[in-house]
Order: structure tokens, then C-alpha cells, then sequence
């Protein structure tokens, strides 16, 4: 019989690396401390590929295992890089775009909302709700590297490459759970010359496990908690201006049900791929 996932209280939990703030319309945020000021989430870290989620973030931190596979990310012009809480695990909760040689992500906006048994619904264009800052791209035999850090596209460069290159698709529905193949490892595995790793989760019951666990080398560990007490449903208000996504659609995905939307609109869409388990 499958095992309860532990619970975990967000508040308690994050509360050591920085600070709960009030942040309309969605309620306490959490800002993270001591990240440099040209910081961007996802990017002290790096990518490996799970057989059964696809891409998926590891980031350096000792706080990592919730911000970037749970919830999203908003910029705003006071508090900087602002995490809203989820309930929803993912391999990471990313945009991807790509072109000849390069291959770019950036942290989905709060309006990209996940509905269980459907998927990933785009409230708004990702090509306007996320803006030149949000964007980070490396050449795509580095995409695995081990500090991603290390080989990004300097600002100037990488704003070039934003300009040439297009949307991919990105966390969908795989099994009834979130999985994250934008790029194709085959296409990684020719520019790079070196194939890449295939890992499994290797399930761990606290943050601490996570650096000292005993695991194979095709073995990632990952700690995956419900949160407690559930994450708070704020309703949505008046977007802030100085907020660069339009925050008056993203809605919990605790309790957001599927948004009606017309077939035609190009702003709203669904990614569903669901293959029988």
C-alpha cells in the first residue's frame, strides 16, 4: 500500500531563508534572503532528466525543494522575486523557448494555473505575461550542466536570442501528473555528444534527507509533502501595475476549476497529453 507523502508547514519551513510578505492580490508571499539583486529563479541549480517527469529542477539551495516545484513566481518592483504558494508538485514549473543553438526557460506566471485531470491552463500570452527579465538561456549542449550558473547567456545576449526564438510546449499532463519534456533529449544528447542521464525519484521524508539520503547514481532524491495546513485560497483583486504579470486571473489550484474558454482564443490554452498508465 503507497504511503501518505509527509505534511509540512510552508510557513515554518521557509520562514529561516526569508521573509513572509503581504502581496495583492494573492495574499503572503515569501521573498527569499541573501540572493544576489540580478537573481532569477531557476538558475542556481541544474537540470536532470527523469524517466517518469521528464526535466526536472535541482536547485542548490537548502530551500529549494518547495519554490520551484511547487506554486509560482511574480516579479514585483518593491519585493523583487515573490513565491506564492501551491499545493501541486512538478518537476518545475517552467515556460521553454528554443532556437538554432539555444534553448531558454523562465518561471511561469501566477495565471498559469494547473487543473488536476486536465492540466496546465494559460490564463494569459506567455509570450507578453513573461517579460525580458524572466528569461534565461544557455546553449543547448550545456542545458545539463551541473552549475547553470556558470554557463547563462549574459543579459545583452540573451535578450538577442528571446528575439529569435519561439514558445515550446511545457508542463502537461502525463498520467494525471505534471510532466516537463519541452526539449527533446535527443536533441540535447547530439549537441552535447555525451548522453544524458536518466534518473529516478527516490521519494525522502524531509528537506535534510534530501543532501544526506543514501542513493544509487541513477537515483535523484526528492521530497514531495502535502502541504499543512492546506494553502490559503485568496480571491483575486485589481492587478498592482508595477506587478509584471496580470495577476487578476491567476487563481489557487487547490480550488480553481476549469476555466471556460472560447477554442479560438489563442490567450487561453490547455496542454493535455494523456497516456493510459
Amino acid at each position: 500500500m503507497p504511503q501518505e507523502p509527509p505534511t509540512i508547514d510552508f510557513h515554518t519551513a521557509l520562514a529561516p531563508y526569508g521573509t513572509w510578505r503581504t502581496l495583492a492580490p494573492y495574499g503572503e508571499v515569501w521573498v527569499p534572503n541573501g540572493v544576489p539583486s540580478d537573481w532569477t529563479p531557476y538558475t542556481t541549480g541544474h537540470w536532470v532528466y527523469v524517466d517518469t517527469a521528464g526535466w526536472t529542477w535541482v536547485d542548490d539551495a537548502p530551500w529549494g525543494w518547495a519554490p520551484f516545484h511547487y506554486g509560482r513566481w511574480a516579479l514585483d518592483s518593491t519585493l523583487g522575486w515573490a513565491w506564492i504558494p501551491g499545493d501541486v508538485w512538478a518537476p518545475a514549473w517552467v515556460a521553454w523557448r528554443e532556437c538554432d543553438g539555444f534553448v531558454g526557460w523562465a518561471p511561469l506566471p501566477p495565471a498559469a494555473t494547473w487543473h488536476p485531470g486536465v492540466g496546465l491552463f494559460l490564463g494569459v500570452d506567455l509570450a507578453v505575461a513573461i517579460g525580458n527579465p524572466w528569461w534565461c538561456f544557455v546553449p543547448v549542449a550545456h542545458l545539463c550542466h551541473p552549475h547553470v550558473r556558470e554557463v547563462l547567456l549574459v543579459p545583452e545576449r540573451a535578450r538577442v536570442v528571446l528575439h529569435n526564438s519561439h514558445l515550446v510546449r511545457g508542463v502537461f499532463l502525463e498520467n494525471g501528473h505534471p510532466v516537463n519534456r519541452a526539449i527533446a533529449v535527443e536533441r540535447i544528447e547530439k549537441a552535447s555528444a555525451h548522453p544524458v542521464p536518466r534518473v529516478a525519484l527516490r521519494e525522502v521524508g524531509s528537506p535534510a534527507e534530501l543532501h544526506a539520503a543514501r542513493v544509487a547514481p541513477n537515483e535523484l532524491p526528492v521530497f514531495r509533502p502535502r502541504p499543512h495546513p492546506p494553502v490559503a485560497a485568496h480571491a483575486p483583486a485589481a492587478p498592482r501595475p508595477h506587478v509584471q504579470v496580470n495577476p487578476s486571473t491567476a487563481m489557487p489550484e487547490r480550488i480553481a476549476p476549469p476555466p471556460q474558454h472560447r477554442a479560438h482564443d489563442t490567450h487561453h490554452r490547455v496542454w493535455r497529453t494523456e497516456h493510459p498508465g
